[in-house]
């Protein structure tokens, strides 16, 4: 139970200064060449569709790992660590653009949701429809 309440203390002290960061303003960032490669990276794993993507509310993480687990990606507002079963790359963002990678996971995790619903909608239809017909059936015999 101790992690657990270390971590929402974590994620309040995170919020706090989150709050403050848009208070007193953030200065121009320009991105190093580093976080362009890492970006592009988090971007190019973000447009593949055979990925599987998951959020961590807790952690407030974005896990991504390919169908094949050879690459895994797991990022936040201010890290990103890449890993294959070779190689563990961890490093810091700044946080205005982890703040926009974040953006980027969660909508992807929600178009990937809204086409889960839809699947199920028409799954249920279908099931419904299958019913109607086995006691439409049953009724004629």
């Amino acid at each position: 139970m101790g992690s657990i309440r270390s971590k929402r203390f974590f994620i309040k002290i995170k919020n706090i200064y989150k709050r403050l960061f848009k208070i007193f303003g953030e200065r121009d960032y320009v991105m190093t060449e580093e976080d362009k490669v890492i970006v592009k990276l988090v971007h190019s794993m973000l447009a593949k569709d055979n990925i599987k993507i998951f959020y961590a509310p807790l952690s407030h993480s974005i896990y991504m790992q390919t169908d094949d687990h050879e690459y895994t990606v797991i990022y936040n507002d201010n890290e990103i660590k890449v890993c294959n079963h070779k190689v563990f790359l961890s490093t810091k963002v700044n946080f205005k653009v982890g703040g926009n990678l974040m953006k980027t996971g969660k909508r992807k995790i929600e178009k990937l949701i809204q086409e889960m619903e839809s699947e199920t909608r028409k799954n249920e239809i279908e099931f419904i429809k299958g019913i109607a017909e086995i006691l439409s059936h049953e009724k004629d015999h």
